[in-house]
This record gives structure tokens, sequence and C-alpha cells, in this order.
């Protein structure tokens, strides 16, 4: 705004279809709200008046947060409302936003809201005028009066401070009040000597008061007004003298200064902001006093503009480094290189974990722990550390990710929406959001990130493309957001695919799908990796943003060809007909009346008896409890054959096998059966129609229907349920596994597809038939009946055994491979290891395990990547409905992990799985895909299978 002058007219529309919630509630509440006094009156009674006990949900604070930034800035401008309210009313409307808004930091939100309540109302607080006493008075900011009678100035000059500025402030304030008081001090200062010295000292005063007033003012005068409520700890003092003295230093030196100049300065200001914090840090009480509630806003004031200070920095120093030479700049300097660089992403992390929710609060101080230990370690020279620190980076990226990601899925949609119904122009509503993660310190963080990772990949090679199936594909390139059904469209295809969570299915989407490229790490042996090599479908990772963009965005919706191997990828464009998967025409659902799969009928027992129904794990065969079953009771007799090789010593866990057959038996007394065959026969109908989306609708219902059933009608008899107890220690967790007909077979190994069922107590009848059942319906999942029957596998052809096992609390899992999966060579073998569950690697949580290529021959081993997932997951018993389990998240330091820390501990691990995998190799006639886990120090194989 260039002026002061407001009329009563206003311009825009209110235009309410279509919304809901608090966007529906601004809009409605500004209609009639001209003023910045009536527009902080809407915020607030969405803030406090409308929300469940005086604390707003996302929904609210999030709207409230693109409002009263476009009241703020401008961008919803302010009208005259005919009242005469002095600026002490809106103080008292900002210290009821104000309170509910801290009452939402100290007691969080709801489960998904947390993260962005966290961020979202902090940052609102930068748009609430001060409540200080001064502002609150009667008769606020009254030293503007005395300037407008004073006898020093020409009279036309105090007439125009009286009515541009001071009647305009008391009748009806508003930002716009702030504008015109800069551009009057701008005049009355452009020619030093013009007015009386006394004069234009005091409209100095008052224009810090009035920035002041309106949370405008400067870092370093928010710090000089906090002075008195210091005390007299000379500690905190110092930490805030320290600060002061560093940012004046800096700003000495101004285009002089270096590096260490803006680090040091990074430092103090850290230092700083966490003593700002732990003032924050206790909880508001319902009873606070008002002056303890002002005080408060000018700690969080200060400590919002330390937050922004961060930025300035962590900018100025990426700029820095990128003048000295960037990526390049920090090889070329071995380990001095990369100190600086380094320690100011640690010091980013910390500011970004001081103003964070929780979750991302914990991966901040891991991320944090990480890089100190890596920089002080040292040896970026070194291709192994390189990748370590490459690991640490990516993770940091992914960290950027989230947060951008929170700020999308709260802001974007509602900005867009609140735009369109208040007539703000579509370049301003369209990029809030981005504009708000540019401004941010994440931003500047993935900026000295990227150039990082550069740094890390000069020194230990290798391709943007990560190949996880190799061969050669062609098709049209289209880009989706996940992997599912109809996702391939109706001509050959190869996606880029934004997110999967490595347990989707690859043959059920059908014969169109040539190739796939994913936008993210997984692990490579996670169960998509599996299903994607069995089905030849080459398979790619590319993480490098700036890769996709130059490189594989402009060919989309092109037709392309995807040629990987292990050392070389390429991806160029490529004619409409090329020939896709080499020797492989089709995949997916078979034609209407194609022969059923010729499988042998599983052995079913005829009687629901404790001696029928419970087998112990030593006596199972496979034509009755199935293929897994069958190999981990050989791994049972193999383990004690291993005893004393130490080369090869494993063990492995015991157990009990309910057959098949169990199941229907268990229907049957729960007098369903004739129900349960009636619907498997509307499956396999219903797998015979043409594929479409109302024929997807009623599967995924009908299948709802089958496990519904299992899980409410099923009903093992007391004697079972005690002969399970009586086999089971009663001291620790137990884990149902699948073990069906149509799993773990040569060509056929249904990696993932059914359910394993983790930390049930054996000591519970109901956690047991609960646990039992959840494996029973995974058979009849629509995943599962559409991946059969894109085999040509009837429902009614598969039947389900559950083996019950005692529960491993594993510090390491891994999936072993006993011949290179990519380049199918013999005599290597790879390995996937992660912290924890073994889960994070077969479903593919976004990260990258331990990779690890181990020589058969001489014992070589070479690493392709280190762990970076955020999080181990362990049983928190107990904690799911029917004492069923969840396995709870635990944030990883990887500095504390003996893989990422010691090169002989990486030597030592793939000794013991070059032992342990040949033994098997060998012992089963063929490469093996194998799972296990070291817990408490010994190595367990819970299963392997052919590898496909």
């Amino acid at each position: 705004m260039q002026g002061n002058e407001h009329s009563r007219e206003r311009q825009g529309r209110w235009e309410t279809e279509g919304l809901e919630g608090a966007t529906l509630e601004i809009v409605n509440g500004d209609r009639d709200a001209g003023s910045w006094l009536q527009k902080l009156a809407v915020a607030e009674k969405l803030l406090v008046q409308s929300a469940p006990r005086l604390r707003p949900r996302l929904d609210a604070v999030a709207a409230a947060y693109v409002y009263l930034q476009w009241v703020g800035n401008g961008t919803l401008a302010c009208a005259e409302s005919g009242g005469h309210h002095r600026p002490n009313r809106h103080a008292e409307l900002a210290r009821s936003m104000f309170r509910s808004l801290e009452w939402v930091l100290a007691e969080g939100g709801k489960d998904g809201e947390a993260q962005a309540l966290a961020l979202l109302a902090r940052r609102l607080q930068a748009y609430l005028p001060s409540f200080d006493a001064a502002y609150t008075a009667s008769t606020p900011l009254t030293r503007i009066r005395d300037i407008a009678h004073r006898n020093d100035i020409p009279h036309e000059l105090k007439q125009e401070i009286k009515h541009t500025i001071q009647n305009k402030l008391h009748r009806n304030a508003g930002p716009e009040d702030l504008v015109a008081t800069e551009a009057m001090l701008r005049r009355i200062t452009r020619h030093p000597g013009e007015y009386p010295d006394a004069f234009v000292g005091e409209f100095r005063r008052f224009h810090a008061e009035l920035s002041d007033f309106f949370s405008a003012g400067s870092l370093t005068d928010s710090l000089a007004a906090l002075r008195p409520s210091l005390g007299d700890d000379p500690s905190d003092i110092q930490i805030v003298e320290r600060f002061l003295e560093a940012k004046r230093k800096l700003e000495a030196a101004g285009s002089s200064a270096d590096m260490n100049d803006v680090v040091d300065t990074l430092h103090t200001l850290g230092t700083l902001r966490a003593l700002l914090c732990s003032r924050l840090s206790s909880g508001l009480r319902n009873d606070v006093g008002d002056g303890v509630l002002a005080g408060r806003q000018r700690w969080r004031q200060a400590e919002i503009q330390a937050e922004d200070y961060a930025f300035v920095l962590l900018s100025r120093f990426s700029n820095l480094l990128e003048s000295q030479g960037g990526a390049e700049s920090l090889v070329q300097g071995k380990d001095g290189g990369w100190a600086l660089p380094l320690g100011s992403l640690v010091l980013g992390l910390r500011q970004v974990g001081l103003g964070a929710g929780p979750g991302l609060a914990r991966e901040c101080a891991a991320l944090e722990q990480e890089l100190a230990t890596w920089q002080r370690l040292g040896g970026f020279g070194e291709r192994d550390n390189a990748l370590r620190l490459k690991a640490s980076l990516q993770r940091l990226r992914r960290l950027t990710h989230d947060f951008s990601q929170i700020l999308m899925d709260s802001l974007s949609e509602r900005a867009q929406k609140l735009g369109d119904a208040l007539g703000v122009s579509g370049d301003i509503s369209s990029v809030f959001t981005e504009a708000e993660i540019r401004a941010s310190v994440v931003f500047q963080l993935s900026k000295l990130a990227a150039t990082l990772l550069k740094g890390t990949e000069l020194v230990a090679g290798g391709s943007p493309f990560d190949v996880v199936v190799g061969g050669e594909a062609s098709g049209k390139l289209q880009e989706v957001d996940a992997l599912q059904p109809g996702c391939a469209g109706v001509e050959a295809c190869v996606l880029v695919v934004r997110s999967a969570t490595g347990d989707e299915e690859v043959g059920a989407l059908g014969p169109n799908l040539r190739g796939i490229i994913l936008r993210h790490d997984i692990p490579h042996l996670s169960h998509l990796g599996v299903r994607a090599r069995q089905e030849q479908v080459p398979f790619v990772l590319v993480e490098d943003d700036a890769f996709f963009e130059e490189s594989i965005a402009p060919l989309l919706g092109k037709h392309v060809t995807l040629s990987s191997v292990s050392d070389a990828t390429t991806l160029t464009s490529g004619a409409a007909d090329a020939p896709g998967l080499t020797g492989k025409a089709s995949r997916g659902r078979p034609e209407a009346g194609a022969p059923s799969w010729k499988g042998e009928a599983p052995r079913r027992i005829s009687k629901l008896s404790a001696s029928a129904a419970v087998v112990p794990l030593a006596e199972v065969e496979a034509g009755s409890c199935g293929s897994k079953a069958a190999a981990c009771s050989r791994l049972l007799r193999l383990a004690v054959d291993s005893k004393g090789n130490s080369g090869s010593e494993f063990a492995a866990p015991p157990g009990v096998v309910l057959p098949f057959g169990t199941m229907e038996l268990a229907l049957e007394a729960g007098g369903q059966a004739s129900a349960f065959r009636d619907l498997l026969g509307q499956l396999d109908d219903m797998l015979r129609e043409p594929e479409d989306d109302p024929r997807n609708a009623r599967l995924a219902r009908l299948c709802e229907e089958v496990q519904g059933l299992i899980l409410n009608s099923s009903k093992l008899p007391d004697e079972v349920i005690k002969a399970l107890q009586d086999s089971l220690p009663a001291d620790s967790p137990v884990i149902a596994r699948s073990s069906a007909n149509v799993e773990d077979l040569a060509g056929l190994s249904g990696a993932g597809l059914y359910d394993s069922i983790p930390g049930i107590d054996p000591s519970s009848a109901t956690s047991l038939q609960r646990g039992i059942a959840l494996v029973w319906a995974s058979l009849f999942s629509r995943r599962a009946v559409l991946s059969r029957g894109a085999g040509g596998i009837p429902s009614q052809a598969a039947a389900m055994a559950v083996l019950l096992q005692p529960q491993l609390c594993p510090d390491l899992s891994f999936v072993l491979h006993t011949a290179h999966p990519v380049t199918r060579d013999a005599g290597v073998m790879w390995a996937e290891v992660a912290p924890g569950q073994g889960e994070i690697l077969a479903t593919g949580s976004r990260g990258a395990a331990w990779r690890m290529e181990i020589g058969k021959a001489g014992d070589t081993l070479r690493m392709l990547s280190f762990a970076n997932f955020s999080t181990a997951w362990l049983v928190a018993r107990g904690t799911g409905k029917g004492g069923v389990a969840t396995l709870a998240p635990t944030t990883v330091d990887y500095s504390s992990q003996a893989l990422s820390g010691s090169e002989e501990a990486r030597a030592q691990l793939s000794r013991r799985l070059l032992g342990v995998g040949a033994a098997l190799e060998a012992e089963m006639g063929g490469a093996q895909d194998v799972e296990g886990c070291i817990a408490a120090g010994q190595l367990y194989i819970v299963q392997t299978r052919p590898q496909p």
C-alpha cells in the first residue's frame, strides 16, 4: 500500500458455493468485515469461540494462517468500518487467539495433525498484534498525539500527521498505518537537518512502538525488550550478548564475511533459540494472568524471528559455498572442505527441530547426531565413507520432502479455495504454499544438502538410476501417483510412480505395464522388487529431483525405451511399437475360458481336534501345511546340524502349524461353511468378467464380505486353543505366519501377499483366535485374489495353513539372495540389512538398507548403500484390537549402529551371511531367497524359498 487513505467502499466477492468448514466460516465472516479489527474478529471467532474447548483444530489454524497473512500483507485490503475503536481492542483479540494457539502447541493435536499444527500454530502468531500492557491500555499509542501537537514543526506537517496517522490509528487501526508511518519517517529523514532532531527522534520512537504493536520489529529489538525478563542468570545474558556480538560482526564485515563468520553466527543463534524455546516449553495454565501471557508473547515473537534469521544465514552460507565451486570444491578440499557445510547442516537441523512437532523433532535430532559424527570421523575421500554420508543426506532430503508435504497438505487446497472465494488473484493463491516452503529454513537445508549429495556422488560414483530389476522395456512414459489396478491404461507404458509402499502387486496391473521408474528409494528385495523380478518388469529407482526434471520429465507422454543393467541405465525416446518385454507378451488376468491352475490339491484335515489341528513344526509336510511351513520345518533340522560349524551355524525358531482345512472346519463350527463356499464361487465367477471400474468395486466389496465372514464367524474349539497354548511359550509374544498352498513355490513366491500377525499374546484365547483369523482372512484380500487370478488360480483352489512361532526381537533383520538378483551372477550374493523387525525390508518402507554384494570367491564385500530408514519397527505388545500388537516405530540414529560405524562389523556380518547362504543353497539345491535376523548375537533363519 502506498498511502493511508481509506474509504468505506469495498471491492471483492464472497462466493461460498462448494465451501465447508473453516474456509466457509472465514468467507461468511469477511463479507461483513471491512476493517482490520473486524477481520481479526473473524479469525478470533474461528480460532477461539468456535473451537472445541477453545483449542482450534488444523482446519481452523490453516485457514486462519492463510487469511491473516493476506490481511497483513495487503492482499485482502482493509477498509473503514464506520466505528471508533482504539488499538486496545485489537490487542485484546490477539491475546485471546494467542492463548488458544499456545494451548494447541502445548497439548498437540489429533493423530495426523500434530506436525502441521506445530508448524502453523507457531507461525500464525507472527500475524497477531502485540497485547503488551502498553497496547491494552484504554488509550494506547498516545505518543503520536503529542507529536501532532508539537510547536517545532510546520503547521501543514502537523495537520498531515494528525489526519493521516493519529486520527486513523485511533479510529480504525490497520497494517496500513505502519506503511504510512514508514513513509513519513523516510520523508522527514531524507534531508538531515530539515526538521528538528528532537522531533525526528520522537517520531523514530513512535515508529518503533508501532512496529512493536504490529509485530514488525527486528530480532535485535525483541531481544532488547526481553532483557528485563532474563533476570540475573549470567549464562542466559551471555547467550544473548554472544549472539548480538556475532551478528554485529557479521553485519560489519558485509560482503567480505566468509563461511566461518556465517557459521559462527548460526551457532550462537542456535544456542539463543534453544534458550527462547526453553522459556516456552512449560504448558500454559487455563488461569494464566494477562501480564504473564504478554511476556510469553514477547518470547514467542523473538523465537519466530530467530527462526527467520536462521533462514537468512543459511541462504548466505549456501551462496558463499556455490561461489567457491560448490560440490567440486568439497572434493578438492578433502575433509577440510566438508567441515563447515556439514556444520551448517547440523545447525540448520537444530533450528528445524526446535520448531517442529515431536515426530519431526526426533528425526532432526537423529540426523543432527549422525551428521556431527560423520563430520568428526571424516575420511570423505573414501568410497564407503562417502556412501555413509550420502545415506544421511538422502534421509535429510526425505525430511525436507516430508516437511514440504505437510505444508502442501495443510495449505494448498485451502489457499486456493479461500482465494477463489474472496477474489484473490490466482497468481497469488496458487503459489501460496510454494512461497511458504521457499521461505522456510527447510528450503535452505534442501539446497545445501543437494550440494553435498553431489559431492558424495563425485567420490562414490554411480548412476542416478538404481536398478532393482534389469531388462529392456518400451512404451509410453506416463506418471502416476501409485501402482494400482487400471494405472497402466490401454497401451504399452513405462510408469513413473511418485510413491510406493513396496507391497504392491505387479502381475495384477495387466499386460500393458512394461517398466517402472519409482521416484524414491525402497529396499531392492522388498515384496514389490521380488514381484517385479518374477514378472520380468524392468524396475529402477530415481531419487535425484534435479536429474528427474532435467532428463526424465521432458519425456513424459512420449514413447521411450528403458534399458537397465546393473552398471548402466538409459531412458531414450523410442518407437511406439518397441518390443517391450523380451519373451513375455502379456500378463494380468487370464482371458475368459483360460484353463484353471493345475497345482496339487491341498490335503485338508477332516476333524477339528487338537491332535489333527495342531501339528508340531518338526512333523510338518508340505501337502498338508504348505511349502513355507515345510521349509521352516526343514530349517529346524538344518539348524541342529549346523551347530558347531562356525562358518555356517544358525538357529531357527520352533513352532506349531494349523494345517489346511482348519479354517473351513472353524467356519463350519460357526455355521457359515455353506455361505463361505458360495462366496468363493462368486469370486471366481467375477474374475472371469472383463476388468473395469464397476467390476473392481464389486470385487472389493465381495472380498471384504469373505474376510468379514472369516473374522466374525470362524471359531476354534477350546481344546485346539489349549493345545496351542501348551505348545507355545507363555512369557513371550507369538507371530502367526501364512503358509498357503499358493506361496513359496518355484515360480510362485507370493512374497508378502499374505499377512503375518505379530505380537499375539499366547495366554489369551481371544488374541490367538483373532491373530489366526487375520491370517486366514488375508487369503482373500482384494490384492491376493487379483494376484492369483492373474495366474489363473481360482479362489476355491487356495488353502491357508497358519504357522505360529515365538516372535524374535531382532537387532538386525536381513534378506539374502544367494545369486545376484540383477545380473544373475551365481558367484555373487546380495544382502539387504535393516535395524529392528524385518517388516521394514519386506514392505519397502521409504529409505535404503545396508546393501551388500558378497563375492563367494575370496569372501569379498562391496557396500552399495548404507541404511537410512528413519525408523526401526519394534513390537508394542497388546496395543492392537483383540490383543494383536502393532509395530511401533523408533527413530534410528545410525551413528550408534555398528554396521554404519565399523568396517569390521560389516565384514563380520558378510562372512556369516556368506557361510549360511552357501549352506542353504547347497542343501536346497538352488539359489535361495532367505529371510533372517540377528537377535542377541545369534543368527536366525526364519524363511527360505526358491529365489525368483
